[in-house]
Order: C-alpha cells, then structure tokens, then sequence
C-alpha cells in the first residue's frame, strides 16, 4: 500500500527511501504535507530489525504520522496498534478512515496527557508481549534521536531538489 499525499502551496519533495533500509521493503510517498515520516523510515526498520511483532504509536485523532506509521507497521507485515488522543474528529473520516480501510487496531484514550496514553499502551504492550508478541513502541511524531534522522534526510533532499529546479530559499520553516 502506498499513500500519495500532496499540498500545492508548497514545494514538493518525495520521501522514497526505502522504509526498511537493508532489505528495501518499499517506499511511501509524502509530498509537501507533514514531515511527520522521515522520522518513521528510521524506526520502522529499527522495529523490523528488533524483530517487532506489534507496534505502537500515538498522537493526536487524526495523526498523519500515525497512520503512516500503520501502513508501514502493515506492508512490513507487523501489527499496528495505534494509541490516540480521544480529542478532535474521531469519526471514520480522514485518517481514521484510511485506518479502518487497513483494518488498524485504534484504542482512544479520554485525557489530555500523554503520560495517560503511554501508561495504556504499556499495559496493552505487556498483554501482547505475554502473548509471545514483541513490541516496538514509538512516541508521539517519533520524536527520539533515531526518529530525528528523518528531519536530516529530508533537508538534505530539499536542498538537491531546489538546487535542481535553480530556486535559492532564504527560509525554511
């Protein structure tokens, strides 16, 4: 399964490295929306790699890293688990749309806190890990240091496209 995303206001650049890097499993292409994957490329193959059976991620209702991150758990053939904030649009709309199409496992948590939605998914964690399931769990937008290689990644091919297309950027925010 490969999600195409695309916002015209901006410049396009593809995420189209391979999500499991040493076996090359597939890609996923993200134009121009969130950044919010280049962190998933890392820690997917990290999860792989870890010999993962399950993983779990969190965010917000309609998190786009979220859902990519399930994609990617689903064509690597691990189970995703996807631990959200019970806040904004949590109707089958959106992403929590393309998540019931992959048929994702969705638990909402009712709190404000992310010290409330970790706690959950250590508990679901520790009921599948009893099972014989390894699990791999990754924070809120993949935000640790192996998650952050992404962000590099991503400036480095900003930096050869807009060169390419001979545009110089001041900023990039």
């Amino acid at each position: 399964m490969v999600f195409y995303i695309f916002k015209t206001d901006c410049i396009s650049y593809k995420w189209s490295q391979s999500v499991c890097r040493e076996g090359g499993c597939y890609s996923i292409y993200a134009s121009g929306f969130h950044l919010d994957f280049g962190a998933g490329q890392y820690l997917m193959a990290d999860a792989k790699r870890q010999g993962a059976k399950v993983v779990f991620t969190t965010g917000g209702a309609q998190s786009n890293h979220a859902m990519l991150t399930a994609a990617a758990a689903r064509k690597l053939g691990m189970t995703p688990i996807l631990v959200l904030k019970k806040r904004g649009v949590t109707a089958r709309q959106g992403n929590q749309l393309l998540n019931s199409l992959m048929g994702v496992d969705v638990r909402f948590v009712d709190s404000d806190s992310y010290d409330d939605v970790y706690a959950e998914m250590d508990r679901i964690a520790a009921e599948k890990e009893a099972e014989g399931k390894p699990c791999y769990k990754i924070p809120v937008g993949g935000s640790v240091a192996l998650g952050s290689l992404g962000y590099v990644e991503c400036v480095r091919e900003i930096a050869e496209q807009t060169e390419a297309m001979g545009i110089r950027l001041d900023h990039i925010i």
